[in-house]
């Protein structure tokens, strides 16, 4: 959720530039998806949590093993950890600082997951688990920040061919189509970011954890700082709950497994998918939009198999649309009103949902995020999120395939919106 207030940023000239030129921020100016690395290259390419410190080991060694039965060989904490890159990063002006209050926080969030080669031994895939850490910028710092990102935006578009991200889906950035240019552009994005990202502003460390060889079983945590000392996050519309775990049992074909250069396609069918009976906040949606009509509360109830005969099972399919719609939504939802599971679930459900009842409205918009500027901003999503129901990585990898929730790509037009107003 944005604000309005006002920042003022560090020099006149730069958003005087903004207001006289063409370019503005877009979704893969303020969401980077770096690539994984190719055949000819090493996982060095990548940030490591030791650059600069970025994830120090005592840190992550606070967390269980994050693939713990899920690798065919088993791996030490200190193996797990060297194999650690970063292979997203969001910038967030201004998230929400608490509930109560109207605040920036300014943040960059890092993703990390395990990049190795695969049985071949040639092409680099990712273990499906990761961990997301919080870096707190003061507003100078912010101010600063985006201001090096910008010249490196201008310095893509002056490129041959440009670099342009006008209308361009989220996803790996197209700077790393350009092979003349791809390089110097990784090299300076890592550079920018390891000017303001250490582990003194270090903030919140989330993971989400696979906890199962069946990759069917996924657990979600995380620490916070608080004055000066490490504490268990407690999970928004949880209670005082510290960790959540989500089961999927869904018995979808899966193509990928069977054919690893296949792209998803409709030949996944999803007949059965259960979660977590998540203990929720009676008046958690009337609260945040008292005009919602919807009446599902978490997407267990959805799910849960129990509506009877097609039409009512249709009707609580389209209540469960209008959930998902509210869950990336980000003007009615933020990391401190939403549990981990059903950020993560939302577009997974969606594809159990279509690929099971032809007969749900689409066309439903009731509560769905509205593109702030069409002409600025794409909110397609075309990974492979949206084509499986074990796919559950909000900005990464799902092995080596790009993956973006909807929810994500929603944050980056608001973003985006957000500076393109200043």
């Amino acid at each position: 959720m944005r604000f309005s207030i006002t920042i003022s940023l560090v020099g006149v000239l730069f958003f005087a530039s903004m207001a006289s030129a063409a370019p503005a921020w877009n979704l893969n100016d303020v969401a980077y998806l770096f690539p994984l690395p190719e055949k000819n290259e090493t996982a060095s390419s990548l940030l490591s949590p030791t650059d600069q410190d970025l994830l120090p080991k005592s840190l992550y060694l606070k967390f269980p093993l994050l693939a713990d039965t899920a690798l065919p060989v088993k791996e030490t904490k200190e193996e797990f950890y060297g194999e650690l890159r970063v292979v997203a990063v969001r910038i967030d002006p201004c998230a929400p600082l608490t509930l109560d209050s109207y605040d920036c926080d300014h943040q960059v969030r890092m993703v990390f997951q395990a990049v190795k080669t695969d049985d071949s031994g040639k092409n680099y895939t990712t273990a499906d688990a990761g961990i997301h850490v919080f870096y707190r910028l003061t507003q100078i710092q912010m101010n600063l920040l985006l201001k090096q990102l910008w010249d490196l935006k201008l310095l893509g578009l002056k490129q041959n061919p440009k670099v342009d991200t006008t209308l361009v889906p989220l996803g790996v950035h197209p700077a790393f189509s350009n092979s003349t240019y791809r390089d110097q552009f990784s090299n300076q994005l890592k550079s920018i970011l390891l000017r303001y990202c250490s582990p003194e502003n270090i903030v919140q460390i989330t993971m989400a954890r696979l906890m199962a060889a069946s990759m069917d079983w996924w657990g979600f945590n995380g620490l916070k700082k608080v004055n000066d000392r490490w504490v268990d996050i407690k999970i928004p519309r949880l209670k005082n709950a510290t960790s959540e775990e989500f089961f999927n049992t869904s018995s979808s074909v899966d193509a990928i497994m069977g054919f690893p250069n296949q792209v998803l396609g409709s030949s996944i069918k999803a007949t059965n998918a259960k979660h977590t009976d998540l203990k929720l906040k009676d008046d958690f949606f009337s609260r945040d939009n008292p005009n919602s009509k919807n009446k599902a509360k978490n997407l267990s109830d959805v799910l849960s198999d129990n509506a009877g005969n097609e039409t009512a099972r249709i009707k609580q399919f389209q209540d469960g649309l209008t959930l998902i719609h509210q869950i990336e939504n980000p003007n009615l939802n933020n990391p401190l009103t939403m549990d981990c599971v059903h950020c993560h679930i939302a577009e997974a459900t969606r594809y159990f949902m279509t690929s099971t009842e032809p007969g749900l409205n689409l066309n439903d918009a009731t509560d769905r995020f509205k593109n702030p500027n069409p002409s600025l901003y794409n909110l397609s999503n075309h990974t492979v999120v949206t084509e499986s129901t074990k796919a559950l990585r909000a900005f990464g990898y799902w092995r080596n395939f790009p993956a973006v929730s909807r929810r994500v790509i929603n944050d980056a037009a608001e973003t985006a919106e957000f500076l393109n107003k200043r």
